[in-house]
């Protein structure tokens, strides 16, 4: 028995799909002896298959304390859990989160389940976090940080106290 090993690198992922890839080899010449030896073998072939995994992800949000209340001027707590059901892991995750209008995020609050997430950058009710954490394959991990609404965020209309106050993540 000879065994050969070799690595192989897949093409970049934008061009390729979950469609199993085939790799065939056969031996195209050998001898039965090392001189004199009979050659006309007609060689099996085999293949190896190789089915590409992908992450798959999903942002979810809650409250840290399910049920607390926003008060002016308190922070509040938030945790994004990133749920990847894929076969593999996702690398370099960035994560958008906008809170509701006349929200303030507290600077240095952001922790996560698998490393510092970082500051985010923001605009606006924007927040992005650019971070290389990853999120394992069929594994999660989370974010959670703190934000407080402003006295503003009781007049303005349709995001007064009598209206909920919707906080998204993407």
């Amino acid at each position: 028995n000879v065994t050969v090993s070799y690595t192989a690198l897949l093409a970049a992922s934008g061009t390729i799909t979950s469609t199993p890839l085939s790799n065939s080899v056969r031996a195209t010449h050998y001898e039965s002896l090392d001189s004199g030896g009979r050659t006309s073998y007609t060689s099996p072939s085999t293949n190896a298959t190789v089915t590409p995994q992908f992450p798959n992800v999903t942002p979810t949000k809650a409250l840290t304390n399910p049920g607390e209340l926003a008060y002016v001027g308190q922070d509040l707590g938030w945790t994004i859990t990133l749920t990847n059901t894929g076969g593999a892991d996702a690398r370099n995750a960035t994560v958008v989160d906008t809170l509701p209008p006349n929200w303030v995020y507290k600077a240095g609050s952001a922790t996560s389940s698998a490393g510092s997430p970082g500051e985010p950058t923001i605009v606006g009710q924007t927040l992005t976090w650019n971070t290389d954490l990853t999120v394992p394959a069929v594994g999660a991990i989370t974010i959670s940080f703190m934000a407080h609404p402003t006295a503003a965020a009781t007049a303005t209309p349709g995001t007064g106290t009598g209206n909920p106050h919707t906080n998204t993540v993407t």
